[in-house]
């Protein structure tokens, strides 16, 4: 059969449309569409899991946290250390003072430091009579000396051992013609018997 010379660009647009009935783009686009907005849903899902664990693993760590410190607690009360444990007597503090400042200022053994400062022990105050807690109070008053050799004997003498839990109680500072003056009063928590 022959073709009419007008129907050829109508016959093509027909075929082209025929073939576009066959293969139909929207289905494509909208599955295109719908993969990414899957891919979407499921990136946020996977973030979500991952916060959720994270936040999940912080609150078994603090739990685990907890749980040791309140069976620390309970350790604690059950031990129930004695006052003397924690607060014993002071014994030797003044010893240890006087031998520190000798020491400090290069002196012998036999040798007077009451030239230049005094070591006395303060009346002992009780802060509770019920459980016989005290003070124990050293008062060092060092008269006309460098400062350095004041801070040394000051960091040398609560170095030492037999300064455990002792502290400056006072401390004061006056400059004079030929040095220093210090009042230094080291001060420790003891059970007084």
């Amino acid at each position: 059969m022959p073709i009419a010379p007008g129907a050829e660009p109508h016959m093509v647009a027909l075929a082209n449309q025929a073939d576009a009935a066959n293969r139909p783009r929207w289905i494509i686009a909208f599955g295109a569409l719908v993969a990414i907005t899957c891919a979407i849903i499921a990136g946020i899902g996977v973030t979500r899991l991952l916060s959720a664990r994270v936040g999940y693993n912080t609150a078994e760590a603090q739990l685990v946290q907890a749980e040791q410190f309140t069976t620390t607690i309970k350790r604690t009360r059950a031990e129930q250390p004695s006052l003397e444990d924690l607060y014993p007597p002071a014994g030797l503090m003044f010893n240890h003072v006087e031998d520190t400042l000798q020491r400090v200022w290069g002196l012998d053994r036999n040798a007077s430091y009451q030239s230049f400062a005094t070591v006395q022990r303060l009346a002992r105050d009780n802060l509770l009579t019920i459980t016989s807690l005290g003070k124990a109070n050293i008062e060092c008053v060092i008269r006309n000396q460098p400062l350095d050799k004041i801070l040394a004997f000051v960091e040398t003498t609560l170095a030492h051992e037999a300064m455990q839990n002792a502290f400056i109680s006072t401390f004061e500072l006056e400059p004079t013609a030929n040095g220093w003056s210090a009042v230094i009063e080291f001060r420790r928590y003891e059970v007084v018997r």
